[in-house]
């Protein structure tokens, strides 16, 4: 399997192989939390998912810094990312994907399109917090555009029970 790697500048780099990435990861251009992309189907997360890619844990002789080759900048064990200006996180990556579909959804079928616009809102700035590498700041904004959805659809719902019921005791008359 072939991955690409979001830099620190938030640039794509590779796609590599395994054995590239491992490489990176001892040289320390690839950390944890750094963000790497499957080539095959796209999907990105934290590197420390990738099954079969070791980390050795920082000595205390490693200093914070960064590296840079070719132009390229990558993250150094402990340096914090100068894109996102958090300390760098490492727990599971939202689906972005999922809450982007669902707040189109419920623009498009729902009875409340104004709640699905902040559902969608929210969910595409999740996203750019994943590809910053945010990962923390990504899961609250994932779960609140998966709020708003749900009170989009929640609204649209209950306003289609009022309208089939003023539709039925229209024709009743």
């Amino acid at each position: 399997m072939r991955y690409y790697v979001i830099g620190a500048d938030g640039k794509r780099y590779g796609p590599v192989d395994m054995g590239q990435l491992q490489q990176w990861v001892g040289e320390g251009r690839v950390t944890r939390t750094t963000m790497v992309v499957e080539e095959a189907s796209g999907v990105q997360y934290a590197a420390n998912v990738v099954q079969g890619l070791h980390f050795s844990q920082p000595t205390a002789q490693q200093q914070p810094q960064q590296s840079q080759q070719g132009g390229q900048y990558y993250h150094r064990p402990g340096y914090t990312s100068p894109m996102s200006g958090a300390p760098q996180y490492s727990g599971p990556v939202p689906n972005t994907g999922l809450s982007i579909g669902l707040a189109i959804f419920t623009m498009l079928c729902c009875g409340c399109m104004p709640l699905g616009i902040v559902s969608l809102v929210y969910a595409v700035q999740a996203n750019s917090a994943v590809s910053q590498g945010n990962i923390a700041e990504a899961n609250r904004l994932d779960a609140t555009s998966r709020t708003w959805a749900y009170w989009s659809i929640g609204v649209g719902v209950v306003s289609g029970i009022f309208y089939a019921m003023a539709m039925f005791a229209g024709g009743m008359m």
